[in-house]
């Protein structure tokens, strides 16, 4: 990647972007896009929303209802903006990917949903070919077509074809390469949609937000990379700025501020800190979490989502208990920290661990997490319903396997590719690509594992953009070979 801007793109090269249709064959062999318990939360949080605010109704508008009226269940946190009585909504589920995937309400099928995504990526991709392969050659076409191909072998098909934001942790590394490495080469255009992709992952997880803050701050440091990192941040703040606003809506139509799950709290509790601190020190402190240590230690996730009184916490006290353990938890993590600083870094480092153990492709297969099935279909509304019943994933019999294999190949060759450069040229473009995506993976892995429970997807969701470094280095050998324009 030289200085020179990239050769513009004639509008037969943009036909290119369909390619990303490709990635919905995992879908086609499901016979329908990929649900997650979290799912049916994003489409009823925003069609609740809505409906309340236009009064414009979808088939899942009742579902919404009967959802929102109801208690949330372990499987599917609560987080529209109606809810249950006085029972606080929630972030972390992001209105803004809600909308997104409300379209598939609107348009009748979550098809709608996993198609566009699968554009998004194909627009990624050439994107990113136009910094290997210049689009005036005449084997640009070829390299966005092989790229393409080798990424629909990757998780990156998967998540594409998943209704779930996770699709956008990988393309907002690229989003941050692309700013980072190649700002100098393109255009005012393509620089506005790179902030607008990297601005609409904040916007739709915070994880994202915190990934994309730490490589910008971090790219501060290069001074080619400077603008480039201050327009990442920029785009971080974004997603600080859409929650802010989403916290101030809510407080004005409800008349009270949603909340944010102790999710920390909820990590120290899974693993030994947090009952210890309590039974030493509930004596002569006072945190309402107190009167829950009996049940501890506790897995994170029934901490916060199981609703039965005897075993869960968060989801299973009243709302004005669900408040205070929200309230609380920067005060209570800090006073656990002081008390046992070696034993909390020890939960992080081994639960770190164990997220980069986990990456295969589980939640795309329902039989291992039967209830969490059950409780998806039956806040779908029948169409819907019936279409993910009689998917291969609710059967169980997804072909994960032979996905896992590969891409567990591609994360070695991507990881080896990635110190040959470095060992070549730690100037070239290549190498300082692999440092962003790499330091990318690292923090998506780190970030979950430390404030999460370690699960597959968080980092299957970004180790297919390894494969985009030997995909690069094919790319750039495929240019030089290339005959003049």
């Amino acid at each position: 990647m030289r200085d020179e801007r990239i050769t513009p793109l004639t509008a037969r090269q943009y036909a290119l972007v369909l390619l990303g249709l490709l990635m919905l064959w995992p879908a086609a062999i499901n016979r329908a896009p990929f649900l997650f318990r979290d799912t049916t939360a994003y489409v009823h949080g925003a069609d609740a929303a809505i409906m309340r605010a236009t009064g414009a109704t979808t088939a899942w508008s009742n579902e919404a209802v009967r959802a929102t009226a109801a208690p949330a269940s372990a499987a599917e946190p609560a987080g529209s903006v109606e809810e249950a009585a006085d029972a606080p909504v929630l972030l972390g589920r992001s209105i803004f990917y809600g909308v997104f995937a409300w379209l598939g309400a609107l348009t009748g099928t979550l098809w709608t949903v996993a198609t566009m995504q699968a554009l998004l990526v194909g627009a990624v991709v050439l994107g990113l070919v136009r910094h290997v392969v210049d689009p005036g050659s005449p084997r640009f076409a070829r390299a966005v077509v092989i790229a393409t191909l080798a990424l629909a072998t990757t998780p990156l098909a998967w998540f594409t074809a998943m209704v779930m934001p996770d699709v956008l942790t990988g393309l907002a590394l690229v989003a941050a390469a692309v700013l980072l490495v190649g700002w100098r080469r393109e255009r005012a255009g393509a620089r506005a949609l790179w902030f607008g992709l990297a601005s609409f992952a904040a916007l739709a997880h915070s994880s994202h937000v915190l990934i994309l803050l730490a490589l910008g701050i971090t790219g501060l440091a290069v001074e080619r990379a400077r603008v480039g990192a201050g327009v990442l941040i920029l785009a971080a703040l974004t997603g600080v700025a859409g929650e802010v606003a989403f916290a101030r809506a809510v407080e004005m139509l409800t008349g009270s501020a949603p909340i944010r799950p102790p999710f920390v709290t909820a990590r120290l509790a899974e693993d030994g800190p947090t009952r210890a601190y309590l039974d030493r020190h509930c004596a002569t402190v006072e945190f309402h979490l107190c009167r829950y240590a009996t049940r501890l230690p506790l897995n994170s996730d029934l901490f916060l989502w199981n609703a039965e009184p005897a075993r869960g916490v968060f989801m299973a006290v009243p709302a004005a208990e669900r408040r205070a353990l929200a309230a609380e938890q920067p005060r209570f993590v800090w006073a656990v920290m002081c008390d046992q600083p070696l034993a909390v870094a020890r939960v992080a480092m081994s639960a770190v661990g164990r997220q980069f153990a986990a990456w295969r492709l589980s939640e795309f297969n329902h039989d291992l997490y039967p209830d969490d099935a059950r409780a998806i279909a039956e806040r779908l509304p029948p169409n819907e319903r019936a279409a993910f019943v009689a998917s291969r994933a609710f059967a169980g019999t997804m072909p994960i396997h032979v996905a896992q294999a590969a891409a567990l190949l591609w994360a070695i060759a991507g990881v080896a590719v990635a110190f040959w450069s470095w060992a070549r040229d730690r100037r070239s473009a290549l190498s300082t690509t692999a440092a962003v995506l790499v330091a990318g993976w690292v923090l998506d892995v780190v970030i979950c594992g430390a404030l999460s429970t370690p699960h597959d997807r968080y980092q299957a969701r970004v180790l297919w953009v390894l494969a985009l470094l030997p995909v690069m280095l094919a790319g750039r050998r495929l240019a030089r070979r290339a005959p003049a324009a």
